[in-house]
């Protein structure tokens, strides 16, 4: 799944096509990524419970905090050249890419407006792409997990899927309006279990007051998306996974409204983000039956509701086997992957 979002990302952005699980991108992005991931969890850095540390000598004992931060940034300035200057040195991609095309506008537009912070610019908005990838993996893997854990839900989509699309073709977006237990599906991933638990932490650049609390400035504020998802004013039996809540309502509040950021920093990858994890669900559900891994003794493996505790969350173990429902399932997926990769199964 890592692999398959990642070369998503690699392919949108930058064109670069993943063929071998050893892909030198993919593995620069998967293990930058987590390094964020550890860096970025709020609470995770003694400096965010004492900032003046922030002055802290990196060469004293006790500084690997220090140490770490300035390794993720160093490779995260080493995601975004990378891929960047290999795009920019041939501007050669075998389809249109979002890098290639910012560049090629940026070389061919008024001289006057090229400077350094334009490629910055340019190399930041490819490289965001990579916290989509971060959300489709999570979704992806939660779905799975809450399917193996209720299985009634999956015959239901199965139900669904093949009386509307059917078994000749996969499912297209155009599909969408027309699976409502599906999208229902969808919402009810994103609410049980948010990608991003805690939100982005951000901070305030003024003194702000809230229901009579002072917010200090330069303070670390935490939109807790957990929260929000189990508000039992809003989502009743919050910690059953209950797609139902979602049907014949519009009352039940959409967590993709909350679970993509909000204020100026909404994601603004969402769209093609929730667009993503829709096909991706869409053709799992229509091509693959699901059955729980076994142990060394034949045993099955019961699946469990547990999640990693890092900033981009998933469950701490995915036991589980994929398979193709028919034949005539595994070959639509394999044309579609002969054609242009949209969906892939490692």
């Amino acid at each position: 799944m890592t692999r398959f979002t990642q070369a998503l990302i690699l392919d949108i952005a930058y064109g670069h096509q993943v063929n071998t699980d050893d892909d030198a991108l993919v593995k620069l992005g998967e293990s930058t990524t987590h390094n964020i991931a550890l860096a970025g969890s709020p609470g995770s850095m003694l400096v965010d419970f004492f900032p003046f540390l922030r002055y802290y000598p990196a060469w004293l004992p006790g500084s690997a905090w220090k140490k770490h931060i300035d390794y993720t940034a160093t490779m995260v300035k080493k995601m975004q050249a990378v891929p960047y200057n290999t795009v920019k040195s041939s501007l050669v991609c075998l389809h249109l890419a979002l890098c290639l095309t910012l560049i090629e506008c940026y070389l061919t537009g008024d001289e006057t407006a090229r400077y350094a912070e334009n490629e910055k610019d340019i190399r930041g908005a490819a490289t965001s792409l990579y916290t989509v990838a971060s959300q489709i993996a999570s979704a992806m893997q939660v779905f799975i997990l809450a399917m193996l854990l209720h299985p009634n839900v999956r015959v239901k989509a199965r139900e669904e899927m093949d009386r509307v699309v059917g078994s000749g073709r996969l499912p297209e977006l155009y599909d969408r309006e027309n699976l409502p237990y599906l999208n229902s599906i969808i919402k009810e991933t994103y609410r049980w279990h948010p990608a991003v638990p805690l939100g982005i932490p951000h901070s305030t650049n003024q003194e702000d007051e809230y229901n009579g609390y002072t917010i200090p400035n330069n303070s670390m504020v935490i939109g807790n998306l957990w929260g929000m998802s189990r508000d039992e004013d809003v989502y009743s039996d919050p910690e059953t996974f209950l797609p139902e809540r979602f049907m014949n309502t519009n009352d039940a509040l959409d967590p993709k409204g909350f679970v993509f950021g909000f204020g100026r920093r909404l994601c603004p990858g969402r769209e093609f983000a929730d667009a993503c994890i829709f096909m991706v669900l869409s053709n799992i559900v229509a091509t693959m039956d699901f059955f729980r891994a076994k142990d060394e003794y034949g045993n099955e493996i019961a699946p469990q509701a547990t999640f990693t505790n890092v900033l981009a969350s998933r469950p701490e173990r995915l036991d589980c086997v994929l398979k193709p429902r028919t034949q005539q399932a595994q070959d639509l997926i394999l044309l579609q992957d002969t054609d242009d990769a949209t969906f892939s199964v490692q």
